[in-house]
């Protein structure tokens, strides 16, 4: 999950069932080749499977998050909320530690 983009492409497959190769690298903003490493190192991890298709002469790639990229997405996550909630939401000074 590691990484902005191999994150966003986990958090927009999350909520469909599967996205077209061109739609999810328009709707991230992404190169073709950026989307393409990345669904790669998913696909490899097994976060995500890819089917291709043919019509009108035309090749599609289809993406969809697996059961264990949903599960692996949720506990990234959860990690991420345990961090953002261990800081501090006042602005008050802060005790210092490991000084004598």
């Amino acid at each position: 999950v590691n990484g902005r983009t191999r994150l966003s492409v986990l958090t927009v497959l999350a909520n469909v069932s599967a996205m077209d190769f061109v739609m999810l690298r328009d709707q991230l903003g992404l190169s073709d080749g950026a989307l393409a490493v990345a669904i790669k190192k998913l696909e490899e991890a097994r976060l995500v499977k890819t089917s291709k298709s043919h019509s009108d002469n035309k090749s599609r790639t289809s993406i969809a998050l697996t059961a264990r990229g949903m599960r692996e997405l949720h506990n990234y996550l959860d990690a991420l909320r345990a961090i953002i909630d261990a800081v501090p939401r006042d602005d008050g000074p802060q005790k210092a530690v490991g000084f004598k």
